[in-house]
């Protein structure tokens, strides 16, 4: 399920990023998509804690190094995507960011579960999981630090230029 979550999620934002129907129903499906985001890492949260809670292994399930580095990655679209979508919701940058990011992570995902299905002993195979892995790396550099990068910079100066520091 959370492949098709960052799946379907990245596809809501495609109207938008082509330019594609009006624009206000492509912002509106964007937003779908960053809400769906949202929601999945509430959810996961909620799972995380829940388990740590009230299961008995739960400390050993999740110890606390991985419970603050996921609190941290969760916050982030937690804690900004709500203030985004209410002043920014038609800001395209946002929309690749939601798009880059949620189809960047299914499927590095899938590709990984795909990959521990390989037989590496068998050369075709190896091939096919340098070729995935490759295909995973590319899109990761892409999506989370070349193109996040112009996104993250276009949108600090739309924050600069609109005084939203106040």
């Amino acid at each position: 399920s959370i492949y098709l979550q960052h799946f379907l999620g990245s596809l809501f934002c495609i109207p938008s990023l082509l330019r594609i129907g009006d624009p206000h129903v492509a912002s509106s499906l964007a937003i779908c998509g960053l809400l769906s985001e949202m929601g999945w890492e509430l959810q996961d949260m909620i799972e995380i804690l829940t388990v740590r809670a009230f299961y008995k292994d739960g400390k050993k399930t999740f110890p606390d190094a991985i419970v603050v580095i996921l609190l941290i990655h969760h916050s982030l679209a937690s804690g900004l995507g709500i203030p985004m979508i209410l002043y920014y919701r038609n800001n395209r940058n946002l929309h690749w960011l939601c798009f880059d990011l949620q189809f960047a992570a299914g499927l590095a995902l899938a590709i990984g579960e795909i990959t521990k299905l390989l037989d590496i002993s068998k050369p075709k195979q190896l091939y096919a999981f340098k070729a995935l892995n490759f295909i995973a790396l590319i899109t990761m550099v892409w999506t989370r630090v070349i193109h996040w990068t112009y996104n993250t910079t276009a949108l600090f100066i739309t924050f600069y230029n609109d005084r939203a520091w106040r």
